[in-house]
């Protein structure tokens, strides 16, 4: 480890384990590396970034010279961003530790990480060969591989590293399986665009990712022209990357919702409003960043539906019905919009009955409802 290195870790290390040469003393039978190393994937897995530092900052403070912790809080570093802090822990897990697959695993997985979302790196690779080179058998290191590839919007490649850690039915099985269904579903849902495919990896889908999708998967301003004879402001033209905002002049600023302003959806946000497809709320904003819900997702594709097929009675189908969800009344505000997305095959119901209206909608369920919605419209996209 050369100099610079070492100067530049050195002031992490101190702040995170703030002790000396000793190791610190176990105060349980848990309370050994191994465990809190365990712990803190977990957290990582949860999005729980300060508790799973806690965690390998405490595996460093029983046994300083554990290579694990270091590569743990690389992982940490490398959720956060800082990935010269991650690259340069993440190496010296793997200096200190050679020989355990978890050390190049983290590697692997903090290298995707840096990389910018559909891109990929044959260094990548690299790192999980080795982990694997050392046991076969090591299914996190299978599933960071995955992961690695969804990220890189490789979707096939990712579904093939997944069913192979699904085969060794591991530790991380569970969320192996979870991420599996969730690549079968992008590849089945077939993102027509890049930020369709960015908004697909959603675990929750906000109001703004509703808002591209329905213009940029569902071609929602051509669906509506040709059944209802609505166009678009001509001023309003997505942009091909949206990290890219264009100058937008409508002809009164005022009526743009302030919370929408430099928003990076801020483009899509106006069309579907100006389409009058997602309304404003009574205080004048439209709440971009906020999560869209089962049961309000099913209300705009009923209300769509209804305005392309020229047919009110959609909205009322169903109302005074014996409920067929078991955890809906017929008589709530989105009972007739659940009914008629199942119906048509928009969304799906559970296993159990129950519709789940407030629960949130992944990028991938969305796009795969998007597909349904299309094919019953029967038009050529």
């Amino acid at each position: 480890m050369n100099y610079y290195r070492i100067v530049l870790i050195l002031p992490l290390l101190l702040l995170l384990v703030a002790c000396g040469p000793k190791p610190e003393r176990s105060e349980s039978v848990l309370d050994n590396p191994d465990y809190h190393v365990s712990q803190g994937l977990k957290h990582l897995q949860n999005g729980l970034l300060a508790q799973a530092e806690a965690e390998f900052a405490r595996a460093n403070e029983l046994d300083p010279d554990y290579a694990q912790a270091w590569s743990g809080i690389a992982l940490v570093r490398a959720e956060q961003g800082r990935f010269d802090e991650a690259k340069d822990l993440a190496d010296e897990g793997v200096h200190e530790a050679k020989k355990d697959p978890f050390t190049w695993s983290a590697r692997g997985r903090v290298l995707s990480l840096a990389l910018e979302a559909g891109e990929y790196d044959d260094d990548v690779d690299d790192e999980f060969e080795k982990a694997l080179d050392l046991n076969e058998d090591y299914d996190l290191a299978w599933y960071w591989w995955g992961l690695a590839y969804k990220r890189a919007w490789m979707f096939t490649e990712a579904g093939d590293k997944f069913a192979h850690a699904l085969i060794l039915r591991g530790e991380w099985a569970s969320e192996t399986d979870q991420a599996y269904q969730e690549v079968q579903d992008i590849v089945r849902a077939a993102p027509g665009s890049r930020i369709g495919m960015r908004i697909a990896q959603v675990d929750t889908l906000d109001r703004a990712d509703l808002a591209v999708l329905f213009l940029e998967e569902l071609k929602l301003a051509e669906v509506m022209e040709r059944t209802m004879g609505r166009t678009l402001n001509p001023r309003f033209v997505p942009p091909e990357d949206p990290s890219l905002l264009p100058a937008i002049e409508p002809k009164d600023m005022s009526l743009v919702p302030e919370d929408v302003r430099g928003h990076w959806a801020e483009t899509w946000i106006i069309q579907i409003i100006d389409l009058g497809v997602m309304e404003i709320s009574p205080d004048r904003k439209f709440y971009p960043d906020q999560p869209v819900t089962r049961g309000e997702f099913a209300l705009l594709l009923q209300n769509i539906l209804a305005g392309i097929m020229h047919d009110e009675t959609l909205t009322t189908r169903y109302i005074g019905e014996d409920s067929r969800f078991r955890d809906m009344r017929s008589g709530t505000a989105t009972y007739n919009a659940a009914a008629l997305a199942v119906d048509r095959g928009f969304m799906d119901a559970g296993l159990t009955g129950s519709f789940d209206p407030d629960g949130f909608v992944r990028g991938s369920e969305a796009l795969l409802s998007i597909r349904s919605f299309q094919d019953h419209l029967e038009f050529e996209f």
